[in-house]
């Protein structure tokens, strides 16, 4: 009884501890965003189309080099956020600058960073890639823009198909308190029509014993 305590005790506790580490995404809805007002949603600057760039989602592309140049992609919490994925597609011929920023801050003009990555590879239209920002780190949840900071000779960037990664939410359960009583060495439990457990051990040892002592007494009489 004892070892069967102890080994609940462990199960509960572990039980207890056991946490989901489940990845899951949000992503902005692109098609939606479409269809939103000019200068408060989006850019001039920005056009917005589906089905072609090798893609089959919407995505957004940055076409002029003037500012602001954004697309404002709801409010998420980006605590949660520890990565960031999309896929992103530009000329074949494109060239980049060390300031060719793709970008994901707290305001239109993308002055206040959350994350960005450089735009580096030349893939062409038809291409797309995706792109990761890991170690994502932030407590801001608002209002999240995207933006591309031009620099180098390039026709802009498509940019689609955004994910916020996070991790799920752990859900612990709160263990089962068990009992303090000590509990008893003897098992009281009462098998149906056999009477006490108790009372069955005793018999069996006294007819043992009763055994061992008749095939003794046999023993000594064929000496």
């Amino acid at each position: 009884m004892k070892k069967v305590f102890v080994l609940s005790v462990v199960f509960i506790m572990v039980s207890a501890f056991a946490v989901s580490a489940e990845e899951t995404y949000v992503s902005p809805d692109i098609k939606e965003i479409a269809k939103g007002t000019v200068g408060t949603d989006f850019s001039d600057n920005v056009q917005f189309g589906t089905g072609s760039a090798g893609a089959d989602y919407y995505w957004a592309k940055f076409q002029k080099k003037e500012k602001p140049n954004f697309v404002k992609l709801g409010s998420f919490d980006m605590s949660k956020v520890y990565k960031i994925e999309f896929d992103m597609a530009n000329d074949a011929n494109s060239t980049f600058t060390e300031n060719s920023f793709i970008r994901f801050s707290k305001d239109l003009e993308g002055t206040q960073v959350i994350a960005q990555t450089l735009a580096t590879r030349a893939n062409g239209w038809a291409k797309p890639v995706t792109v990761t920002i890991d170690n994502v780190k932030s407590d801001y949840n608002g209002d999240v823009y995207l933006s591309y900071v031009f620099s180098g000779t390039n026709d802009g960037v498509i940019i689609a198909n955004i994910k916020f990664w996070q991790k799920a939410e752990a859900t612990t359960e709160e263990p089962s308190t068990p009992s303090t009583e000590t509990p008893s060495t003897e098992d009281t439990t009462q098998n149906p029509g056999t009477g006490d457990e108790s009372n069955i051990i005793a018999a069996m040892a006294l007819i043992s014993g009763l055994a061992f002592v008749i095939l003794k007494k046999k023993a000594y009489a064929n000496i």
